[in-house]
């Protein structure tokens, strides 16, 4: 028995660091949009989930754009480990990390700091064919949808309280 948990203390620690962190995300670009954009605000959606212990450039994997209100096509992410950041965007070359270039052509990107910990709503860029311009801003919002789990998980709790509350009435 001893030895059984010798060797979980001892092999515990082999997983430690690789994290899977996600979940579905709703964003809103604030009243800073750089004068003269074609669409703000900006709003939408996305889902995703990744192993945060090591960067990931332009990938797909664990990630589904479900809204925005612009010209968008296929949609991925950057992960940056060293720094926690993720970049949220368009694939047109490759999701910038950098600021979008402007011209004539349909591509965005959102960057969110903290990302594994506390996600914060850092830049929103966007380009757009047809145009000549390039929008973004500094301000905004990032707000974790939260998942129907842990809805049902507060409802059964308010319940229970509900319940003994009225045991003791």
């Amino acid at each position: 028995m001893l030895g059984f948990l010798a060797a979980g203390l001892l092999l515990g620690p082999l997983g430690a660091g690789a994290v899977t962190v996600g979940g579905t995300y709703n964003f809103t670009t604030g009243a800073g949009m750089t004068l003269g954009a074609p669409t703000n605000p900006v709003t939408g959606s996305f889902t995703i989930s990744f192993d945060n212990s090591a960067s990931i450039t332009d990938s797909t994997l664990g990630f589904t754009l479900n809204s925005i209100n612009i010209l968008t096509g296929a949609a991925g992410y950057t992960y940056d480990q060293t720094n926690d950041r993720l970049f949220v965007g368009g694939l047109l070359n490759t999701v910038q990390t950098a600021p979008l270039a402007a011209g004539n052509v349909t591509d965005w990107r959102l960057r969110i700091d903290s990302f594994s910990s506390a996600p914060v709503f850092f830049l929103f860029q966007y380009t757009q064919a047809g145009t000549a311009g390039r929008w973004g801003t500094e301000t905004g919002s990032l707000a974790k949808v939260p998942e129907p789990g842990s809805l049902a998980l507060l409802g059964l709790g308010l319940m229970g309280l509900g319940l003994t509350r009225r045991k003791s009435a």
